[in-house]
């Protein structure tokens, strides 16, 4: 079991501890109180291997069950958030991305990026700045084969969705390649 883990179950005991000690040295008689403190002191590291907790009156825990629900829902908003960010990662065209991505390398390299006064770029252009991609700019005002790098700017939100998608699709393309090859020589996934 990890350290962090185990941080409530010494908190949980030591208080329990404490108490303890501190009825044991006032010189209190063995009562009730001081059983339920000791219990209290010692179930949270045998509550992995407790099943069923009934108390007095009636009323009882399954401990196992409830540990397994909480291990499968952690699991499950595990894969829903990893479905989530993919949906919002590759809700961007790949073409749209492309300059986003192309913007994001070349002004940090130092490299020309050429508006074309096209049908497609402006649009994209316009699409990108108004989804808060690039800081605001008049896209009336660009030329023909004017340098974009210098003129054009990625918020940090645009920073931020380049480097995260750029990783997702390393990390995809590292699991297909571990995927064929674990395949073996001449082995076909069709």
């Amino acid at each position: 079991m990890r350290g962090k883990d185990n941080w409530p179950k010494i908190f949980i005991s030591c208080v329990a501890v404490a108490a303890l000690a501190l009825v044991v040295l006032r010189g209190v008689e063995v009562q009730a109180g001081i059983l339920i403190l000791v219990i209290v002191a010692v179930l949270p590291w045998l509550a992995s291997s407790i099943e069923l907790v009934e108390f007095p009156g009636g009323g009882s825990v399954r401990l196992r069950e409830v540990q397994a629900k909480v291990a499968e829902q952690e699991q499950k908003l595990d894969r829903q958030q990893d479905i989530i960010v993919q949906l919002v990662l590759y809700s961007m065209s790949w073409y749209v991305f492309t300059m986003l991505s192309q913007l994001y390398h070349r002004s940090r390299s130092g490299e020309e990026y050429l508006f074309r006064d096209n049908d497609a770029m402006p649009r994209d252009l316009r699409f990108l700045r108004d989804h808060g991609y690039l800081e605001h700019f008049n896209i009336a005002e660009l030329r023909d084969s004017e340098n974009l790098i210098g003129k054009v700017r990625l918020t940090p939100i645009g920073n931020f969705f380049v480097e995260l998608r750029e990783q997702l699709q390393a990390q995809q393309a590292t699991e297909s390649a571990k995927q064929l090859g674990s395949r073996g020589p001449g082995v076909s996934s069709i």
